[in-house]
């Protein structure tokens, strides 16, 4: 476990390496869990934040920006998109977005929501 173990991601079903603290802190948990007797599959979208002259940046999951759907208007200074993959929520890449709709997108992913179980939930 930790921010540069490649790990075998449930959700995406391949290998998978994400670098930072977060996923360190999940998979620790998980695999904590797991020593105590109580296993507890790692199942965290893979997800990081930063801030950068002013702008919250979220990125997580599977982001792939060739079929996205778009939340709020970059022209207004915030912003959501939302990836899919044959129909599939897998990531997302948020700006300056209330960390609520951050966190519907991780259940969203987990759940493995449809476009349009997503749309309505993120309010596009």
């Amino acid at each position: 476990a930790g921010d540069i173990a490649l790990y075998r991601d449930r959700l995406y079903g391949r290998p998978m390496r994400f670098e930072h603290w977060s996923t360190a802190m999940h998979q620790g948990a998980a695999a904590g869990a797991g020593m105590a007797g109580d296993p507890q599959p790692f199942t965290a979208p893979a997800y990081f934040f930063s801030s950068l002259f002013g702008v919250f940046i979220q990125i997580g999951g599977n982001f792939d920006p060739d079929d996205c759907i778009q939340v709020g208007s970059p022209e207004d200074g915030s912003v959501g998109y939302y990836s899919f993959t044959e129909g599939v929520i897998e990531g997302y890449a948020v700006l300056n977005r209330p960390k609520e709709e951050e966190q519907a997108a991780q259940q969203l992913i987990i759940k493995r929501a449809g476009r349009d179980e997503a749309r309505e939930a993120l309010g596009e």
